[in-house]
């Protein structure tokens, strides 16, 4: 179980517990190169390989969410510099 504490706009706290679950992913490295193991922390249901997959499939769509609002940041930025 995992405690955490959310705040809301008049300063109370809200208390909540959540059972997290830890899915190791192993990236495929370049022949000599030392492969990458990440650690996925997720709150979803697991009870399948399909699950596992589904949840891997989850982070990689949110990292090239991420990656694309990194990008558009820089450009803009740069493009306000000029």
């Amino acid at each position: 179980m995992f405690f955490f504490m959310l705040y809301t706009n008049n300063l109370n706290f809200l208390y909540a517990f959540t059972e997290l679950k830890l899915v190791p992913a192993e990236e495929k490295p370049p022949k000599g190169e030392d492969p990458v193991i990440w650690i996925l922390i997720t709150d979803l249901p697991i009870g399948t390989l399909e699950d596992v997959s589904k949840i891997i499939e989850y982070y990689l769509c949110r990292w090239q969410i991420e990656l694309f609002f990194f990008l558009l940041l820089n450009f803009l930025l740069h493009t306000l510099r000029a």
